[in-house]
């Protein structure tokens, strides 16, 4: 998906590949992303993995009121989402650090915070994968909300407008799966000196090195 949106922005410099203002690629993400939940759906049965010990204080809550309990706690995540958006304008505004570096940063990481408390609390009742697939899945799923919102923006196939600094988040994003995937393939135990595992700091080495240079291009 990453591979596919990158290429659509390096594309959209030549030509807008647009349908009226909708661009060609939208189906094509929106596609890739419903084949790639269904995959991960099959494989995950194929495998038969043995079920996680997960505790909760909440085993015997009728099915409606914890259906409730999240429609609730949505609907604060979605308010708070758009009221971010106008502070994210203000901040690049009266800034000046511009649109992609406050979007990139600011608000990527704001609204990364619900998925850190559930990664954490998953953790807590002890399903890893879950913790693990949250991060993961919301990052494929942001992907694919390219596709959605060009269905909203009348002016032209979206990518047609973006910056070519994205692409410097693309590419971080990109390495930072590699490592991702690395790990998940040798499933090292091994830790560094410091007590973390190996890729952990090269993470966070590779997030802060993209939002370095993110700002120094300042657009």
């Amino acid at each position: 998906l990453l591979f596919v949106a990158a290429g659509c922005v390096l594309l959209s410099n030549l030509s807008d590949m647009g349908i009226g203002w909708i661009g060609i690629y939208s189906p094509i993400i929106i596609l890739l992303f419903l084949l790639i939940l269904r995959r991960t759906y099959t494989y995950e049965q194929e495998q038969q993995p043995e079920p996680e010990e997960v505790t909760t204080e909440h085993e015997d809550a009728p099915l409606w009121k914890t259906y409730v309990r999240f429609s609730i706690a949505a609907a604060f995540v979605v308010a708070a989402g758009i009221w971010l958006a106008f502070i994210g304008s203000d901040i690049a505004e009266l800034t000046g650090w511009g649109d992609t570096f406050v979007g990139t940063l600011f608000l990527a990481f704001s609204t990364s915070l619900p998925e850190v408390v559930v990664s954490l609390a998953a953790l807590r009742i002890g399903a890893v994968d879950m913790a693990i697939a949250n991060i993961v899945g919301s990052n494929m799923f942001n992907i694919a909300l390219i596709g959605v919102i060009d269905l909203f923006y009348l002016e032209s196939p979206i990518l047609a407008d973006v910056s070519n600094t994205h692409m410097v988040a693309v590419v971080t994003v990109l390495l930072m799966t590699a490592i991702l995937i690395t790990a998940l393939t040798f499933r090292t135990r091994r830790r560094t000196p410091l007590g973390v595992s190996w890729y952990a700091p090269a993470l966070m080495a590779i997030y802060i090195a993209g939002a370095c240079i993110t700002f120094s291009i300042g657009d």
